[in-house]
């Protein structure tokens, strides 16, 4: 409901070209993955990243000229780098399931490290232009 609210009123194409217009376009890509990274370290993408980053993805495509196609993969990507994080809903669920006590515990730490060395990944792709050559592909 609030993500509707603020697309709406406005917020969400405020917040979208507010972006656009203070940051290098090269950074945009590298910091949509950062964002939606740290954010599914903790929460989960389809209920909350996807709205609360989707509606503000044209007015940021319209001031950078990078395509919503490559600010939704940018967007994929990242969420689903840190998705495994034991604070979030899919790593929760995988240390939940898991029935051993040794390996749940050796879980935590293993989760933490790959989600952090994926969110990393994504970011250097970010930096080398793959979400865009992505998107050319699709557009």
């Amino acid at each position: 409901m609030m993500i509707n609210l603020a697309v709406e009123t406005g917020i969400a194409d405020l917040m979208g070209g507010w972006l656009g217009s203070n940051l290098p376009t090269m950074l945009v890509i590298p910091v949509i993955v950062l964002l939606a990274g740290l954010l599914s370290f903790i929460t989960t993408g389809p209920a909350v990243i996807f709205p609360l980053f989707i509606p503000m993805f044209p007015a940021l495509s319209a001031a950078t000229g990078i395509s919503v196609i490559a600010l939704t993969a940018a967007l994929f990507a990242g969420t689903g780098a840190t998705g495994m994080s034991p604070f979030s809903q899919g790593g929760a669920m995988a240390i939940t399931g898991c029935k051993d006590e040794k390996v749940r515990e050796s879980l935590w730490s293993k989760q933490l490290i790959f989600a952090g060395i994926f969110l990393l990944f994504y970011i250097v792709f970010g930096f080398c232009g793959f979400f865009n050559a992505v998107a050319s592909i699709f557009a």
